[in-house]
């Protein structure tokens, strides 16, 4: 819809701070000399170069050519002279506003980020990246009402006319929620640059903080494997679309929100036993989501060692592929409880065993060094043969530098416990990693 001499709009006071690229002011709209009651905005461009002008014009064809309740609406422009400028329904404030009233409100963060991923579910499907996601242009007025806005940077997959556009590097974003590739070379940007956004995005909801690297441990357990596979450098290894994120997206926010009890989980361990003694290799997604929710849920902590025992092989070689972070802390955990008491002699051996089995399972080198580290303490102070040999078959497991080398560094202060495995066992017939054999001598 163009202006005609029926409708005009008068500018009021200025919304936020200026841009570069345009500026934003309350508006009235008046048709026949009546001004209307509902309230509005203008954004009025005021960077006039020929990129800006084309990358504005851009924009408002996009926006008047999209319908859908999650994507802002244009209820007017002027785009044949200066000034120009286009019109749209005001709102009360942006996500960026009301994140710390989310961040500890799982049912409230289900229902915001959903429609987030119901607005751009949407722009995707009609071939449109919007390449700009971030908290500030999601326009609130409640939890089902936002929209996605400010689309000046959002390009249409089957167009060639944002090639002059992109040149003069106006397609960066910003730069927390920006994805490598889009940084480096825009002409391999896809939909997925706007799955790392949401991924950036949702982690900020959860720890209201914009770090260069994320800790991905600050994040509840269901909700770390989304934020990981979102923001991965490589898009191929993000989620291959928006309504696939959508799905483990909401299949998570339940399993917050719908907390497991301590039965819950014996059940969940019981189902992977199953599975794994029938020789079925492929465990159902939904049931490690379900673990890892249920273990990061834990409370009793008078029953945490015991069902850490109780965990499947299977069960812990998932979590390390898709939960590293949870069982990184289950692990340090674990060991505490090991190393703050002392054991029955015969149970020192299903200790070491299970010590094995984790370590066999995870190739995370700090919890192998963790393991070694205590593994070793709990051989020597309780001067177990078996527990000494099962400390020498993980070492022997060891066969890269790095690794080596950590371990070294890790466990030389240990002399103590070190010699008592050294008094048992001929370490001249155990093939270590030269560092390794270093320890002994």
């Amino acid at each position: 819809m163009g202006l005609t001499n029926k409708i005009r709009w008068k500018l009021g006071n200025q919304i936020g701070e200026p841009s570069g690229f345009g500026q934003v002011f309350s508006a009235l709209k008046i048709i026949d000399g009546v001004s209307q009651n509902e309230e509005y905005v203008v954004k009025k461009l005021s960077q006039l170069d020929d990129d800006s002008i084309a990358r504005f014009i851009r924009e408002v064809r996009y926006l008047t050519k999209l319908d859908h309740p999650r994507i802002v609406k244009c209820v007017g422009y002027s785009l044949e002279d200066k000034p120009y400028f286009y019109a749209m329904r005001k709102y009360n404030s942006s996500l960026s506003s009301i994140l710390p009233d989310l961040s500890e409100n799982y049912s409230r963060i289900k229902t915001v980020f959903d429609n987030i991923l119901e607005g751009l579910e949407y722009l995707h499907n009609e071939g449109y990246y919007h390449r700009d996601l971030k908290p500030a242009n999601v326009l609130f007025n409640s939890d089902n009402d936002l929209v996605l806005c400010d689309l000046g940077l959002c390009i249409n997959s089957s167009s060639d006319s944002t090639t002059r556009l992109t040149k003069t590097n106006m397609g960066i974003g910003t730069r927390f929620y920006c994805s490598p590739e889009q940084e480096a070379d825009l002409k391999t940007v896809d939909h997925r640059t706007d799955i790392y956004s949401f991924g950036k995005m949702l982690y900020e909801a959860f720890t209201l903080t914009r770090p260069i690297s994320l800790d991905i441990s600050l994040l509840p357990a269901p909700i770390q494997y989304i934020v990981k596979k979102s923001t991965r450098d490589k898009k191929e290894n993000r989620f291959e679309s928006v309504e696939e994120l959508r799905q483990h997206f909401n299949r998570a926010m339940e399993l917050l929100i719908n907390k497991t009890s301590e039965n819950d989980l014996l059940s969940i361990i019981n189902e992977i036993n199953k599975v794994d003694e029938m020789g079925i290799t492929n465990i159902e997604r939904h049931t490690i989501d379900n673990l890892a929710s249920a273990l990061d849920q834990l409370n009793e902590k008078e029953h945490f060692h015991e069902i850490i025992m109780s965990l499947p092989s299977k069960a812990i070689n998932l979590l390390s592929e898709q939960y590293p972070e949870l069982l990184k802390k289950l692990v340090k955990e674990f060991i505490e409880t090991v190393d703050s008491q002392g054991w029955p002699f015969s149970y020192t051996d299903t200790l070491a065993n299970k010590y094995y089995e984790i370590f066999n399972n995870t190739k995370d080198a700090d919890i192998h060094e963790n393991l070694l580290k205590s593994i070793l303490i709990l051989a020597g102070s309780h001067n177990r043969w078996y527990v000494m040999g099962k400390f020498l078959d993980l070492l022997s497991i060891i066969d890269n530098d790095e690794e080596a080398y950590a371990v070294y560094y890790a466990l030389i202060d240990d002399d103590y416990n070190l010699q008592r495995v050294k008094s048992n066992f001929n370490i001249d017939n155990i093939k270590l990693h030269p560092p390794l054999k270093k320890l002994f001598e």
